[in-house]
């Protein structure tokens, strides 16, 4: 034998251990084929029918979506013939009614008419009587006169009362602009004594004091006029600036870019854009090194922070913009490019420039052509040295005049966060200059008050002073008083007489009164009847598309007839009668109709709403019915009578009921028949031949490794003792387990193909799962043939002195040749003295020839390991035969007892020498073997 390199445990046993005894499955293998191929037709007629079945569910849906359909759509049709019909009829009896309505009120306007004319005579009577009263006693000239003199007083004293307000109003006013002056107090003291000589009706102290104010007046005047315009003013700037903060946060709140520049700045940056140019502002494009100098720093810089750069190449163009819109952009500014060409050197720290940095050259430059000698002074000590200079706190000396450049913490420009700060004082500043307005627009509404007060003091119309009007006042209430008291000098008798006259006129007038608003409200209801009788007349004579109307109901009930020879009517109607039965109908006719109406048109709403609900219903069946039709055929051959798109009620639904029919009755049932038959001989070869031959190979396998672990046990080598162990393979557990039960019940194993496992067999989890491996079409087969492919297998070694066991595999991943091949020998050997009997220590004729042929046998053994694997193989009485190449006789002398040599001499012919060897030459050849020696018997050979 040959044992070739990195064999493992497994393959050793299945090659060397083993018998190669294939079983024969290949009648297995067909019946499994016709068993699994019937299944698979059951298997597909039943997916056919099951697919056939929805097929007919979902025609059936769609057959009662249809029925439902038709059926709501005729009770809809039914319902508005009704409607229509009750909606005339209503119209009708409300004709009539209006009609009745109409001829009982006139007869009662007839009777109104009468008793207003009576009245109306009486009135007339009484007023004669009344008016000859009054003439003969001038009652009426005295009344009018006396309400004439009173109206004219209290109309005086009315403008009067207006007169001294404005004066109150202008006192008022100087006061408060004069701050206590000797002028303001005067005017004042005399609007409170005009008032008061009002009060007391004093006419010759109120035209003095009134000639003192007018007098006073124009200083006053002015001032007010000074002030109104000064206000107008304020209040205009105020709003200009409102007008400017708010389009900057309306920019910034938009996402502007430039919201925090001034308006000339933005509106140039706004026409270069348009240009095609790209404009940056300075205090966007450079940053602050040192936050300690910003206020400083931008204090110094101004206006500049707006200065605006565009590329070099567009610098003409930006200055032609530039001039031609100067008069509008007084306050923008263009940095002159070309003029920086040669200030290019870097920055020196303590100089005005060192404060920025910017990625934009220009701007650098810009800052070094500006400010490059304006030095930063931190002590005044470097303030006062000679040249520009400029500290943190403002401080700042041009060489000449010294001043300050402090911007506004709130105004600062450079950088984001400042330009966010910016915003947000904007809005506070926003808030405040509304409220400026706000005040401005009061005092601004009461100069202007005060003003028009003081014109109307100063240029009375007609002269009409206080004291003149409070004279007139004064006059007009003598006059009234004297035409009162004429009026008490008139006869009590005729005025007792006039004032039951004028009580019988109001009852009179009442009466009428009363008559003519129900007159009034008969003829509105006798309009409204007449109204109502028009417009039903008109809608009954209307066209067909107007509900009530005769041709309406006569177009419903030729559409309810001819659907109602299309739809058998009887369960209609039935389901009609359903759904009115119930409701409440009022006795009145006309409102008995138009309730009738009203459920009608319910109910054909409903029912036309059923109806296109069953219509989508019926839609969505069929293309349902059709999906599932292209689902059969899927999976089933395409029929010549039928297909997805064939009419389902008149062509689908029969062919699928005949074609199920068909399959359940005929097709199933034979073919049922056949896989029974099929399942019979399938279960009885496998479990005669199959299961049989298996167990009875698996018995002999156990028995030859349990053969080879005994021989072992007996035999050890280097103080370790081998044994074999098995482990069944996870794929064919199910198979193993099935031979198990076999063995112990024989019948169990015909439930493998005849239906469904009982749940309560405690075979089932293992039947089941042999029945899936059968049954699988992508099963091999031909690995149930060798049975020695069911196990694997591993080695075991035990170490004699500490009886700690180890995995051969996990010595023969890492050890030496001898690790790796030594365990294998080791069972070679024990096997053929297993199977040779010499194993067991007998001797003579008895034991014949034990021979154990190997070629290249030992090739990964040292020496000394070949020396004591040959010694172990003598012990167990084994002849050993060893096939080498020459090379290798060196290192076999010392073991073998013949040396046979084969040379080939050519002509296909071979020359053999045999060499014998005999005890004392393999001694002497084993004392010289160099492998053999120590290190001194190495040394002591060397030196001879």
């Amino acid at each position: 034998m040959t044992l070739n390199q990195g064999l493992s445990a497994t393959d050793f046993v299945r090659n060397y251990i083993l018998e190669e005894s294939p079983m024969r499955i290949g009648e297995l293998r067909e019946s499994l084929k016709t068993y699994r191929q019937v299944n698979q037709t059951i298997k597909n007629m039943r997916e056919r029918a099951k697919r056939l079945k929805v097929v007919k569910a979902r025609a059936e849906d769609f057959r009662n979506f249809l029925n439902e359909h038709v059926e709501e759509d005729w009770i809809s049709r039914k319902a508005r013939y009704l409607a229509a019909s009750a909606a005339m009829r209503a119209l009708e009896e409300e004709v009539k009614e209006a009609e009745a309505s109409l001829l009982a009120e006139s007869e009662e306007i007839n009777d109104l008419n009468s008793s207003i004319t009576e009245a109306t005579q009486d009135v007339h009577r009484i007023i004669k009587q009344i008016e000859a009263i009054k003439a003969k006693v001038g009652i009426d000239d005295l009344t009018k006169m006396a309400e004439s003199h009173s109206f004219s007083a209290a109309d005086c004293l009315k403008r009067v009362s207006e007169r001294v307000k404005h004066m109150q109003r202008i006192a008022a006013a100087a006061e408060a602009l004069g701050k206590g002056d000797v002028s303001s107090r005067e005017l004042a003291a005399h609007a409170s004594a005009v008032a008061e000589a009002v009060k007391r009706g004093n006419t010759e102290a109120t035209t003095v004091i009134e000639q003192a104010f007018v007098a006073s007046l124009p200083v006053t005047a002015e001032r007010i006029g000074r002030a109104r315009s000064e206000a107008e003013a304020a209040w205009h700037t105020k709003n200009e600036e409102l007008d400017k903060l708010s389009r900057s946060i309306q920019a910034a709140a938009s996402g502007s870019r430039d919201s925090h520049l001034g308006d000339h700045t933005r509106e140039l940056m706004r026409l270069l854009r348009m240009a095609g140019m790209v404009p940056r502002a300075l205090c966007d494009i450079v940053d602050l090194t040192d936050k300690n100098w910003g206020q400083a720093a931008e204090g110094l810089l101004g206006r500049d922070r707006e200065a605006i750069f565009v590329d070099r190449d567009h610098i003409h163009m930006a200055t032609t913009i530039l001039r031609e819109n100067r008069r509008d952009l007084r306050q923008a500014s263009l940095v002159s490019l070309n003029k920086l060409e040669r200030y290019k050197d870097p920055v020196e720290p303590g100089w005005f420039p060192s404060l920025f940095r910017s990625e934009d050259k220009d701007a650098v430059a810009f800052l070094q052509r500006r400010y490059g000698n304006v030095r930063l002074a931190r002590t005044m000590e470097q303030f006062n040295q000679p040249g520009r200079a400029l500290m943190a706190d403002g401080l700042y000396d041009d060489g000449l005049l010294r001043g300050t450049r402090l911007e506004e913490a709130f105004r600062l420009k450079i950088g984001r966060a400042a330009q966010e700060q910016l915003f947000l004082e904007q809005k506070r500043l926003l808030e405040v200059l509304q409220g400026e307005i706000e005040t401005l627009s009061q005092r601004r509404r009461i100069l202007s008050e005060v003003d028009r007060s003081a014109a109307f003091v100063a240029s009375p119309a007609d002269s009409e002073t206080v004291a003149r009007l409070l004279e007139r006042a004064q006059a007009q209430e003598r006059l009234a008083g004297e035409a009162r008291s004429r009026l008490e000098a008139v006869d009590q008798g005729d005025l007792k007489r006039l004032y039951e006259l004028e009580e019988k006129k109001k009852v009179q007038q009442a009466y009428v009164q009363a008559r003519n608003a129900e007159l009034n409200s008969i003829q509105k209801r006798q309009g409204a009847y007449q109204k109502q009788a028009e417009t039903a007349s008109k809608t009954l004579t209307g066209l067909t598309n107007q509900e009530g109307s005769r041709h309406s109901r006569d177009l419903a009930r030729r559409m309810f007839q001819y659907n109602w020879r299309l739809t058998a009517p009887l369960p209609a109607n039935r389901r009609y009668r359903g759904r009115i039965a119930g409701k409440q109908i009022q006795t009145d006719p006309s409102a008995r109709y138009e309730a009738l109406a009203g459920i009608h048109r319910g109910i054909g709403q409903r029912a036309e709403d059923r109806s296109k609900q069953a219509k989508d219903r019926m839609m969505e069946a069929d293309r349902n019915v059709r999906a599932a039709m292209r689902s059969y055929f899927d999976i089933a051959p395409i029929s010549s009578e039928v297909g997805a798109e064939s009419d389902i009620l008149k062509d689908i639904l029969p062919w699928v009921e005949a074609t199920l029919r068909d399959i359940e009755e005929n097709e199933l049932t034979r073919h049922e028949a056949l896989a029974a038959e099929a399942s019979e001989r399938v279960s009885s070869i496998f479990r005669g031949e199959f299961v049989n031959s298996l167990h009875s190979r698996i018995s002999k396998l156990k028995r030859d490794i349990d053969s080879l672990n005994h021989s072992l046990r007996n035999h050890t080598f280097h103080g370790e003792r081998y044994s074999f162990s098995r482990t069944q393979v996870a794929q064919y557990a199910p198979i193993l387990k099935a031979v198990e039960i076999y063995v112990t019940s024989e019948d169990a194993l015909d439930l493998l193909f005849k239906g469904e496992i009982a749940e309560d067999s405690p075979h089932k989890p293992v039947l089941d799962e042999v029945k899936r491996i059968l049954e699988d079409p992508d099963t091999d087969f031909d690995s149930f043939e060798d049975y020695r492919s069911f196990f694997v297998f591993e080695i075991h070694v035990e170490n004699l002195d500490t009886g700690h066991k180890t995995r051969w595999e996990t010595r023969r991943g890492t050890g030496s040749g001898a690790e790796q091949q030594v365990p294998l020998y080791v069972a070679i050997g024990a096997s053929l003295a297993s199977v040779y009997g010499t194993a067991e220590g007998r001797s003579g004729s008895q034991l014949g020839m034990a021979l154990a042929v190997f070629d290249e046998a030992f090739a990964k053994l040292d020496g000394k390991n070949q020396r004591q694997m040959m010694s172990f193989y003598e012990s167990l009485g084994l002849q050993v035969i060893v096939a080498a190449p020459p090379e290798r006789r060196p290192s076999l002398l010392g073991y073998m007892h013949a040396i046979v040599e084969v040379d080939n001499i050519g002509s296909g012919q071979s020359e053999t020498t045999v060499v014998q060897v005999k005890e004392k030459a393999r001694k002497e050849l084993q004392r010289i073997n160099p492998e053999l020696m120590d290190d001194d018997e190495l040394r002591r050979m060397a030196a001879e």
